[in-house]
């Protein structure tokens, strides 16, 4: 077999100085197998080569337009954004043996499916997205080379995301009634509980897309817990919670879903008036909460970009 170098071009001496606050995004391919790759590693063997890796800008976006005969151009109304084609250029080499080099090409290939998807994460100095892709397949690809006698190859994995857009971190509030009332008198403070909880807030969205939110309600005491939960004007009426239950609220319409200790509860929830959260805003978040219990308000914000 050949043997492979990696070498970097001789540059001249920096100052660290100049150096400072630089870094390189780190890419995460965590394959339908559940196996883990880190693609910006090369000293694994497995490694993205970054000219030609598409997916990590804009989205491809379905403009909606009106025309009119007598008017001229179109007038834009809405857009939607089409699934969205993928492509890693990877880079796998060994430098031991033909067994381990093939060893190697049938782990990383076979992290690859046309229906169990896979999760690319990309870090970078303003946190975590990940997107989930599904293998398309490189049917159209030759060979110039013995991969196996080599121990080197490249490739040009075809994916597509039929979600596409990238997922950030998530935001989340927390509520707690835990805490007794306070009641003043002459002595100080008399602690009694349960309590009854009012508690407004904001929820922000950070991404490019409206986003919905994920509501999780613990009833930590020994008594049931009422809560009621609005956001941006929409009122979600909870049913009663059982002590020790927890109550689990999904207002995606994709999910659209209420459960109970993971039991289906959803007629339950009246009323149910589930409001997304607009894209770059904040929203008005307000709870009222009766007994001992916390309530959590997850959001996911939804990216064009991976960068």
């Amino acid at each position: 077999m050949s043997a492979v170098v990696f070498a970097e071009q001789p540059v001249r001496p920096v100052p660290p100085n100049m150096l400072a606050g630089w870094e390189r995004y780190g890419l995460q391919w965590t394959g339908a197998d559940g196996s883990v790759w880190d693609l910006r590693n090369w000293r694994t063997g497995v490694f993205v080569t970054t000219e030609g890796l598409l997916g990590l800008d804009d989205p491809n976006f379905e403009i909606q337009a009106q025309e009119s005969p007598a008017v001229h151009g179109r007038t834009r109304e809405n857009y939607r954004i089409a699934a969205r084609p993928v492509e890693i250029p990877l880079y796998v080499y060994n430098d031991d043996t033909s067994r381990e080099w093939q060893q190697l090409y049938r782990a990383i290939r076979n992290s690859f499916h046309p229906l169990k998807p896979g999760t690319l994460q990309l870090t970078s100095p303003l946190g975590v997205r990940t997107i989930e892709l599904y293998l398309d397949g490189n049917g159209d690809f030759s060979y110039t080379r013995d991969p196996i006698f080599e121990g080197h190859s490249r490739y040009r994995i075809r994916c597509t995301a039929e979600f596409p857009l990238w997922r950030g971190e998530t935001i989340s509030r927390r509520f707690s009634g835990t805490v007794p009332i306070l009641l003043f008198n002459p002595d100080g403070f008399l602690h009694i509980g349960p309590r009854n909880v009012t508690s407004s807030a904001a929820i922000d969205n950070t991404g490019e897309e409206p986003a919905w939110t994920r509501i999780t309600v613990n009833a930590t005491g020994a008594e049931p817990l009422d809560a009621s939960i609005t956001i941006d004007g929409g009122e979600l009426g909870l049913p009663t919670i059982p002590a020790g239950s927890q109550l689990v609220v999904d207002t995606d319409p994709t999910v659209g879903s209420a459960e109970l200790d993971a039991v289906d509860v959803d007629a339950d929830v009246d009323p149910w008036d589930p409001r997304p959260v607009p894209p770059g805003t904040a929203v008005p978040l307000d709870l009222s909460l009766d007994g001992d219990g916390e309530v959590i308000v997850e959001l996911t914000p939804l990216h064009w970009r991976g960068l």
